[in-house]
């Protein structure tokens, strides 16, 4: 949110920061300051939105259950 990380959401993913860094990288967003909100559900599904830009929504193919 805000270019901010909620350390303790991405703790419960089973993932890293750098995770999440290289899927923004993926769809165009190489600094963190762009990122309005970023949200990602317990199936993988993502809701990215980045400052002055529509939405995006998409999967991401998670290789260990969560949750």
């Amino acid at each position: 949110d805000e270019g901010k990380f909620d350390e303790k959401n991405v703790a419960l993913t089973q993932k890293n920061r750098a995770y999440y860094l290289d899927i923004l990288k993926e769809h165009g967003c190489n600094n963190l300051k762009r990122v309005l909100v970023m949200t990602v559900d317990g199936n993988g599904r993502v809701y990215l939105q980045k400052k002055g830009e529509k939405y995006e929504v998409f999967t991401l193919d998670w290789k260990e259950t969560l949750w």
